[in-house]
Parts: structure tokens; sequence; C-alpha cells
């Protein structure tokens, strides 16, 4: 059971954090204009601590949540840039693997958080790439299209609370079994400054949130969730209506 600072973003902490390597592809040479110019990069600059290659306008796709109850894909990129040198990204996705009739969107830079979109269909599978842009003495440069992150949109059910109390700081919460195969379930305790989370294939769980003080409000909510793709980090979820308590 994880204790977190409210600070941290609640997306990005939902996520079972896992200690990986992965390997950065730094070896593109070239930038393609809006009008489909080449522009070779024959810049030299460090990718790494420990290597030097090829500086190359680069992201990929770390991972991907869609959130059914608001019809929200929220995705995470891994700007494998220099720091500065990319404005922006552009994501295209498609229901065709080779991207036959591809959307895009094109979203400014930002320290933090997802780049969400909305208006996907539950059940459907969907393949999405993402490519780096940069303006250039008023030209537009290009990346190449990072590999693909195909997501499956699975039906699932949201959760219905039944009953939440609390014996000191632990709080008890119950809930109805949620439609969906290979689902589980995620269940909050949410104050202004810490929430507490754990996981579930059950339908009830006990939080034991230490930080809880006597008079102190705090919410309730369960998501119901389905993992897939590499290491489980994408994922589908189904948030319940949230129940406001104060501790007695």
């Amino acid at each position: 059971m994880k204790r977190i600072k409210r600070t941290v973003n609640m997306l990005i902490a939902a996520i079972i954090l896992i200690d990986s390597i992965f390997t950065i592809n730094c070896n593109a040479k070239s930038l393609v204009t809006a009008n489909g110019e080449i522009v070779t990069d024959n810049r030299k600059t460090a990718v790494n601590d420990n290597d030097d290659g090829d500086n190359s306008l680069r992201a990929d796709i770390s991972f991907i949540l869609y959130y059914v109850h608001s019809d929200i894909m929220g995705l995470d990129i891994d700007d494998k840039t220099v720091a500065g040198e990319s404005d922006g990204y552009e994501i295209r996705y498609d229901k065709n693997k080779s991207y036959k009739n591809p959307e895009l969107r094109k979203f400014m830079k930002k320290k933090d958080g997802l780049y969400e979109i909305n208006g996907f269909d539950v059940g459907s599978t969907y393949y999405f790439s993402v490519r780096v842009y940069k303006k250039s003495d008023g030209t537009m440069l290009y990346g190449e299209w990072s590999d693909t992150k195909k997501f499956k949109i699975h039906k699932i059910g949201q959760p219905e609370i039944i009953s939440v109390s609390n014996k000191g700081k632990k709080v008890s919460i119950k809930w109805k079994k949620a439609s969906g195969s290979k689902i589980k379930y995620r269940a909050y305790v949410d104050t202004k400054e810490y929430f507490w989370m754990d996981e579930t294939k059950k339908t009830s769980i006990v939080l034991n949130c230490k930080g809880l003080k006597k008079g102190m409000k705090f919410k309730v909510f369960v998501q119901t969730f389905v993992r897939q793709g590499p290491y489980g980090l994408n994922q589908v979820l189904y948030s319940s209506e949230s129940v406001t308590l104060k501790l007695k």
C-alpha cells in the first residue's frame, strides 16, 4: 500500500513503478521539413553520460492510459532530444496499423503531465506513434515517427462503492463487482496533502492511512483497470463516483 505526496501527478502515481533499462535510439541523421525537404543534421552532442552521437529530434511513447469515464486518452512522451531542441510533438493514431487514414494531433511541449486526446471507441484497438517538431528560422522541422504502440480499449465496467467505514486510521471500502475480463481494482483515499492507494482482485480492501487526522475530510474512490503491453504500463481505467467522509 502506497502513501503518496499529493503534489505528485495522480495519473503518473497510479502506475506501478518498475526499475527498467530502456535502449535509446539516437541514430537518425536527417530531419524532414513540412514541405518534404530532407535536412541533414551533422551536429554532435552528448546523448547520455557515456556516449556521443548524432543529435536528432526523437521521442517515444512511454505509456498510455485511457479513462473510460471521461473518454480521455493520456500519452506520456519520452523526449530523447537535447534539452531545448524540440518545441512540441505530433501524435498520429489509427485503427489500422499501417496508418492508412490517421488522425493527427499537435501539442506544444510542456514540463510534465500527459498529452490528452479524446473521441475513441470502447472495444476498439488503436495504433499510436509520435514525432518531434521544431521551428528553425521560419521552417518547421520534423523528426522521424517513433515505433508504434498498440493499445486496446477493453470493455470494463464501472465499480460502484457499497460502503466506506473507518476504525481509527484504517479505512474499509467495499464495492460491487464490475464487468470485464482480467480486471483488477485500485482503491484510493485522497486528502488535499496525501493520498493512499492499493490494488486487489477482490471487491473490498482496508487501507491503513497513517497520515489521517481526526476531523480531516477525505475522498474515497475505486478504479477498475486492465494492464496491457510491456511491463503492464499501458492501462484502461474506469473510476467510480467518489465518496467524501470525515475522520471521526
